[in-house]
């Protein structure tokens, strides 16, 4: 699970979800603890099973926020996951619709 999935489950969906609205510092950083948490245990696995070939990374939220919350708070830590295997392959899985232009960086046109 990916850290938004893994911090709604540790909250309960309902205060996560309220949290970015009512406290968006806190629930920043809670995500970045779970982050690091995230990248730790994969690293364990990485290094007990020899390496890891791919990545699969499940969220249930992202299509539940609004594309600003999506950028701010879920996206940097899917990128930190991910970046932290630069050699695995990476999936990404998540069953809701994405705005077209959640995914795209500030630089992209079209």
């Amino acid at each position: 699970m990916g850290p938004a999935e893994v911090t709604g489950l540790l909250l309960g969906y309902d205060k996560f979800y309220l949290a970015l609205y009512d406290d968006p510092n806190r629930i920043s950083m809670l995500m970045e603890m779970v982050t690091e948490m995230i990248v730790s245990w994969l690293r364990k696995q990485d290094i007990e099973y020899g390496g890891m070939e791919v990545l699969c990374l499940g969220e249930h939220v992202p299509h539940q926020v609004n594309p600003e919350q999506m950028k701010d708070f879920i996206l940097p830590c899917l990128k930190a996951v991910y970046s932290a295997f630069p050699k695995a392959v990476k999936i990404y899985h998540n069953e809701g619709f994405h705005s077209p232009g959640t995914f795209r960086s500030s630089s992209s046109s079209g």
